[in-house]
């Protein structure tokens, strides 16, 4: 739910929310996620050395949890209209928090199911969450701003996502050294 949702609040409603809410350049938010992204080419593959290292749960509960820490510093410096604080606030959120959740869910997803059943595991799984939380994220933080006028909802929103997924963390198993091979 987290990282489905985080996926979405990014690119989509942060971006909107820049443009639209503060009134800022079009391009100040493109080069936000642009180099958040880039900032993700080094960052997935050091999250994927250490889920194997550490685990799959460790890296995916950090990435959580900074992506919900995250929230109130970013709208905090995004709302300076600076851009280099808003491409900072993307390069820790999208490009840093983010792909710590990305990065070991596919291999921990992958091991959580027996040949069998991985390939429809893995899918349904995913792509449940993607459905109650990522495709709709940007209009639930839409609503909510509009309601409120202020971010402190979408951040409440966001917190409650990052809670359900450390809590579905919390009673999965640790995966990475499970032989996925029978």
């Amino acid at each position: 739910m987290g990282e489905n949702g985080f996926a979405y609040f990014y690119p989509v409603f942060i971006m909107a929310y820049l443009v639209t809410g503060l009134g800022l350049p079009k391009s100040t938010a493109l080069w936000g996620v642009i180099i958040a992204s880039a900032t993700q080419l080094i960052s997935m593959p050091i999250y994927g050395m250490l889920s194997d290292k550490i685990g799959r749960k460790p890296v995916y509960i950090g990435g959580t949890i900074l992506s919900m820490l995250w929230l109130v510093p970013f709208f905090m410096i995004v709302g300076t209209g600076s851009v280099l604080a808003i491409i900072l606030g993307f390069i820790v959120g999208l490009g840093i928090a983010y792909p710590a959740m990305i990065t070991p869910q596919a291999s921990w997803y992958a091991e959580l199911f027996d040949t069998d059943f991985r390939l429809s595991g893995f899918a349904f799984s995913r792509e449940l969450g993607s459905i109650l939380a990522g495709g709709v994220a940007p209009f639930i933080c839409t609503a909510l701003y509009s309601w409120s006028g202020h971010w402190w909802p979408i951040v409440v929103y966001m917190c409650i996502l990052g809670v359900i997924t450390l809590l579905a963390l919390a009673m999965g198993p640790e995966t990475v050294n499970k032989n996925i091979e029978s």
